[in-house]
C-alpha cells in the first residue's frame, strides 16, 4: 500500500510538472508568432523560405512513417547539395 501511495504521489507530481511546462510553452506561442512577424522583412530580404519550409514540414509530418523517412532523407540531401 505504501509503494502504491508513493507511485500515486509521484504520478501527481509529474502531472503537475507537465501542466506547468505546457502552460509555459503555451505562453511562448504568441511571442514566437510576434518574432516571426517582425523578422518577415529580413527573411524576404535574405530570400529565406522559412514560411515555406515550415508549411512543408507541417505537411510532411502527416505522412506515414516510411514516406516521412523518404521525405526527410530527400530534404537532407537537398539541403546539403543546395
Amino acid at each position: 500500500a505504501g509503494a502504491c501511495n508513493e507511485l500515486v504521489a509521484s504520478k501527481e507530481r509529474v502531472a503537475a510538472a507537465i501542466a506547468a511546462a505546457r502552460s509555459r510553452l503555451d505562453a511562448l506561442s504568441p511571442h514566437l508568432r510576434d518574432v516571426l512577424k517582425a523578422t518577415k522583412p529580413l527573411q524576404e530580404c535574405l530570400a529565406l523560405r522559412l514560411d515555406e519550409k515550415r508549411d512543408e514540414a507541417r505537411a510532411a509530418s502527416l505522412l506515414p512513417p516510411p514516406l516521412f523517412l523518404l521525405y526527410a532523407n530527400a530534404a537532407a540531401y537537398a539541403d546539403v547539395l543546395g
